[in-house]
């Protein structure tokens, strides 16, 4: 009998870490989720900061330019032109160095969850097999015990 008492704890038990380790599947996919909308957010703050920085940059030196009586043709257009250009692709790059951080951490909390359902599912399996396996468990118990 003792042998299906412990066969039946194994199992309750094994359930409880196989929807502890579901519960863990859900939560590192969540965590993924919100660390890669955080960095979105993050982003787009800094992004509008940067562009604004950049903008107020060439409104200072088109300023510079106008009094000291310089004309934004030639040289000091293509300056600033260029200067614009250069901007918009430092932003890009960020953007780009963000969206591979959105990623990983999208990845990092799928996988994290992957491993957390697969160690679910071995604990079920287990369970699984500690309850069929224990009525045999106890009839040889008792066999052995009955033939000495």
């Amino acid at each position: 009998m003792g042998s299906l008492y412990q066969g039946y704890t194994q199992y309750q038990t094994q359930k409880t870490q196989a929807k502890q380790a579901e519960i863990n599947a859900q939560h590192a996919a969540e965590v993924g989720a919100q660390r890669a909308e955080a960095e979105k957010v993050r982003r787009e703050t800094e992004r509008g900061d940067q562009n604004e920085s950049y903008r107020r940059r060439r409104a200072q030196q088109e300023a510079s330019y106008a009094r000291s009586g310089v004309l934004l043709d030639g040289t000091p257009s293509a300056y600033l032109t260029e200067q614009a250009e250069t901007d918009e692709l430092s932003v890009q790059r960020q953007d780009q160095a963000s969206e591979q951080k959105r990623i990983g951490y999208l990845y990092q909390g799928l996988s994290q969850s992957v491993d957390y359902q697969n160690q679910a599912d071995a604990y079920k399996y287990s369970s699984n097999a500690s309850l069929i396996s224990s009525p045999f468990n106890a009839s040889s118990a008792s066999s052995r015990s009955g033939s000495k």
